[in-house]
Formats: structure tokens, sequence, C-alpha cells
């Protein structure tokens, strides 16, 4: 019999409790997650995700330089040295009698006057103290502006990651920024991701360890800013993404809102032709412009109302086409839209849910963006919006890039809506969920190709059309026929009904008087290419809020101190999640019908 050798024994011990350990590591990381992610993915899109964290590439570990520090450092104390007088009046108190303001869709003809110079001048005219205040910060903000360094070598120390994902997080974003990040993994994309989170919404400790498995990490303000910026620091609302985008590692970004869905894999967005052609993508609202003369005048660039050089979006077209030149500069000041003339801002408005930026060549746009967005509330939300939808930062970045001169592609092709026709009794209007954002890529393809078209026909395009109808005309009978292929869709972006439940319950949105539930996008499948991103965002919201193992979060957690109404939502969305499952196979069934089929309307009431 050998002799026993306790330190053996515990040697051989220990190597095979070291082994049953490392089986159970490898199994459990080679799990598909899930406690978070839905298992089941409805549609025909390419549903492929990594099955493990591992696959995903990880991002450096962000950390605050002396380059950085500096950086921000001096861009703070430039946008405090710069910032102009406080307002002491309302801007009804400055705005003429005889000021016709409002929306006015970028379809719309007849509502010239409205967008003329001489409108627009006298719905908002600062007192002379205010106008010189703004006029010099401005100045002054700019000239600072020419001596940024954006070397290649300065800007690698501060934005130490080539490319990603920004968005913004905090309170209900958080988990809006969540069923995001699933949206954009289920595509495929393996891009790292950063959810910048408001100083007023710190901490998400577990909200941001939750994300950490779809290589997506938080950050806060104290992780990118000196100590000494952040006692005084105050964002709010449409100022954080201004900030964010430059907090973000990266020196290439796509920007995503949190309740904005890709609807493809946007990794190969960075090697777009229309990015690289540009380096700023941004997509369009809806609206004209109705930004106030003033601010050309005070950031010192001329209009000329001698050289109109476009039709609200039509920008190919000789001037000709539409207009018989005949006016006085007096006339084209009264009748024609200023945002028509040479030295302007073109139309349509944009809308900022997405964009992508190369810090490269961009930075100073995002500096001049975030100085709007410093004074946004004070003054320049309403120079450049006038009251009109939408009116918060969604102007600033294509504003900056316009003063500064650096070139922008903003997409041509109007989104479309995923909607629907309220089918609740008494009602029958159209209600928009979501606006589709189309791919820049195949829109500025399509764009030169119509262009090159117009410029080989000048004589054809430049004789004068008095049935011209931008809608109608450019829209529709142009730009909307190009192209051997659909238009393809980039983005969902669910603006109009975010897939919160407490919001959804509480007004009540999306159901019949006797709680039967319907659909948000019955008639989308096609564009969606038969995937159900209500299904699958629903399933997400379901496990993550009312499941036995929720994601914890600040806002789940706030909304849960009252148990009655929580559970009250959390039966309406196991209700809505029910629903969605009963009419998948209807919803599926309208891609690819006839146009003479698609009336949807069992889908749409719900049944």
């Amino acid at each position: 019999m050998g002799i026993y050798r306790p330190r053996a024994a515990i040697r051989r011990l220990f190597l095979v409790v070291l082994i049953v350990v490392v089986l159970n590591v490898t199994v459990f990381f080679h799990e598909p997650t899930k406690n978070y992610i839905v298992d089941t993915y409805h549609g025909a899109l390419d549903t492929s995700r990594p099955d493990s964290q591992s696959s995903l590439p990880s991002a450096p570990k962000l950390d605050r330089t002396d380059a950085s520090d500096e950086f921000f450092k001096t861009l703070f104390a430039q946008l405090e040295g710069a910032a102009p007088m406080k307002r002491e009046f309302g801007w009804g108190d400055i705005k003429a009698k005889e000021c016709d303001m409002g929306d006015v869709g970028f379809d719309s003809n007849g509502r010239d006057e409205r967008l003329s110079y001489d409108n627009l001048a006298k719905c908002l005219q600062l007192p002379e103290s205010n106008y010189n205040s703004l006029k010099n910060g401005h100045e002054k903000f700019v000239k600072y502006l020419s001596t940024v360094d954006t070397s290649a070598s300065q800007l690698e120390q501060i934005y130490a990651t080539k490319r990603g994902i920004v968005t913004v997080g905090g309170r209900r974003y958080s988990l809006l920024s969540y069923l995001m990040i699933n949206m954009v993994r289920r595509s495929g994309s393996k891009l790292p991701i950063e959810v910048v989170i408001p100083p007023d919404d710190e901490p998400e400790t577990e909200f941001c360890e939750s994300i950490l498995q779809f290589n997506a990490r938080c950050i806060y303000f104290k992780d990118r800013l000196p100590t000494s910026l952040l006692a005084n620091l105050s964002v709010k609302s449409y100022q954080v993404k201004g900030i964010a985008l430059l907090l973000s590692s990266f020196q290439e970004f796509v920007l995503i809102d949190s309740d904005n869905m890709p609807l493809k894999n946007i990794d190969e967005v960075f090697d777009y032709n229309v990015f690289r052609d540009h380096g700023m993508v941004i997509w369009p609202d809806i609206w004209r412009r109705m930004t106030s003369p003033q601010f050309y005048q005070l950031a010192e660039v001329p209009i000329d109302f001698t050289k109109r050089v476009r039709n609200a979006g039509d920008e190919l077209s000789p001037v000709s086409r539409y207009d018989k030149l005949e006016n006085t500069v007096s006339e084209n000041k009264a009748k024609v839209p200023m945002h028509d003339f040479l030295g302007t801002l073109p139309d349509p408005t944009t809308e900022s849910g997405q964009m992508i930026v190369n810090k490269k060549t961009h930075l100073k746009m995002l500096l001049l963006a975030l100085y709007y967005n410093q004074y946004g509330p004070e003054y320049y939300y309403q120079l450049f919006s006038q009251g009109t939808s939408g009116q918060g930062d969604k102007e600033t970045f294509a504003m900056a890039a316009h003063i500064l001169k650096e070139p922008f592609y903003q997409v041509k092709k109007t989104f479309g809506f995923a909607a629907y026709m309220d089918p609740r009794e008494g009602k029958s209007e159209f209600q928009g969920a979501g606006l589709l954002q189309h791919d820049p890529e195949q829109d500025y393809r399509y764009w030169n190709i119509l262009k090159t078209e117009i410029e080989g026909q000048q004589e054809k395009y430049g004789t004068f059309d008095e049935d011209y109808h931008i809608k109608k005309t450019f829209y529709d009978k142009m730009l909307g026929k190009v192209g051997d292929q659909p238009r393809e869709h980039l983005f969902l972006h669910a603006s109009y009904h975010k897939y919160d439940p407490w919001n959804l319950y509480n007004e009540k949105n999306l159901m019949h008087s006797d709680g039967k539930q319907f659909r948000a996008y019955p008639c989308s499948s096609t564009a969606f290419k038969g995937f159900d991103v209500e299904l699958f965002l629903w399933e997400i919201v379901n496990k993550i809020v009312c499941s036995e193992n929720p994601v914890k979060m600040a806002y789940i957690d706030k909304l849960k101190e009252d148990t009655d109404k929580f559970k009250a939502v959390c039966q309406f969305t196991k209700d809505r999640v029910n629903h969605l499952n009963e009419t998948h196979d209807e919803y599926v069934s309208y891609m690819g019908a006839t146009s003479n089929e698609k009336h949807c309307v069992d889908i749409k009431r719900g049944h």
C-alpha cells in the first residue's frame, strides 16, 4: 500500500475542482444569453447574432488623458466666454402683429409668402442690445474654432476608438436604449455602443452592467470631463445630445436616438460613398425652414436675393423651370421663400434622430453645434425654428456645418410613415406611429443619377412649366421614379409611440375603449421585409420589465413604487404581446400582397 501524501492529494483535488470550474465557465460563456435577449426572432431579415459575448470585439477602456482634459477645459471656458447676455423678454413681445407664423410642409405650394424674408423678419426682431450680444458671442466662438487642433495625432489622444454607435440613456431613455441595442445586435452589427448618461440620471449601475453583454457600455460625464468642470455643469433636454457626441470615444460615429430602431446592419455605413464624400450624413424632416433672417445677419452670412438657387428640396432643376426670373429684389423678399436663395441652408428641416459624423473632418461642426445647444433654450432654438414643430436641437448640426462651410449630405427622399388609420369608434384619422428613414447610400446613388439626367437635358428641364409643383413634379414624378430598386429603409424612428409601456398605458394609445389592442404598424410588413418589429420589441419589454428576472433600471424601480399601477402596466404589456402573437401571421401575409389586397381592415381593428 502506497504512502498517503496529503500535499499530493490536495493538489489532485485542486486540479479536479479547477477542471470543473473551467468546464462550467466555458458552458456559461457559450450559452446564448437568455436573461436579456429575446430568443425568438420573427421575420425574414437576417436574424444572426453572436452566440456569446466573446464574438463581439471589446472596446478599449475609456480613459481621460491630459490632452482630453485640456481640450474640454478650453472648450467650456470658450463657451462661457462667448455667452450672450441673458434674455429678459418673451418671444411674443418682439413679434409683429402681422407676422404669419406656423408649420409649412415640405410639399406645400401656395405658402411662399409665409416663408419669405419679409414675413420671417416680422416674426422676430431682437432688441439691439441682445442682437449685438449674440453677434459678438457668435463671432468670438467661431474665432476660437479656428484655433482648434484637429490633426490626427491630437484627435487620437482625445478619441481613442475608431468607430461606434452613440445614444443617450437615463430615465425612460435607458429602457428605450436597451431595446435599440437589441435591434442593433439583431441586425448582426458588431460595432461597440456607448450610452451617455446625463449627470441628473446617475447612477444607472444595474442597467450599465446589463448592457455589457452586448459590447455596450455607459459613459458618465465624470468619465470624460475634469472634475473642475462638473460642479457648475447643467445640461437639460435637447442640450444633452450635443455634448454626448463630444464625450463619446469614437472618431467616427453613428448617432441613434434611443427610440430609433435600425432595420439593417449599420456597420457598413462608414464605407458608404456618401459618407466618404461628405463626412456627415443627416436625414430630413417634413417641414420647411422658418429660420429668422436675423440669425444669418448676426452670423455674418450674406443672403443673395438676386440669386434663387432652388425650389425647396429641388436643387437640380434649372430655376427657369419654376421661376420666370422677372422679380425685383423687393419682390423676391416678399414673395419667394427665403431659403431658396444663395447663402441660406436648404429645405427641408432636419430630423436629428440619426446622424453619421466623422470627427476628423467635422469636429468643429460638433463644437459649434454644442454652442448653439448651450444657448439654445435662451436664443438659438427660437432663432432657428421660431416656435414651429420640432423646435430644439434638430437644426443645430446642419446649421453649424453650413456656417463653417463643412460639407454634409441630407438624404433627399423624404421619410415614410409606419402608421395606422385610427380604428377606434368615432375616429378615422391617419396616425403616424414611426418615421421610416431611407438608406443614404441608395439615396445618394439615385440623386446622382437624376442629377446627371437633368444636366444632360437642360433644354427640356429648363423650360418654364406653369404647372410645376414641388411634390407632384419633383418628389413624385422625378425623384420618386429614379432607380431600378425599391427604396430601402435604414431606420424606424418610433418617436410618436415610444416603446414605453407606462406612457402608452396612461394615454390609452393603441387600445379600444374595451381594452382590446391594435397594431401600430398594421400594414408595414413589406417595409420591414416581413420582420415583426412590434412583436420583437414588446417581447423584450415584457421580459425586462415584467418577468421574474427583470433588468434593474432607475426608471422601472421608480414606477414600481405604485404596485397597483405597475401590475396594470404589466398586464397591458402581456396583453399586447398576446395580441401581436395572435396577429403575427396575418401581419406577415400582407408582405408582397397587391395594392388591392392591402386593406389591413381586420388587423387594424384588433380582432
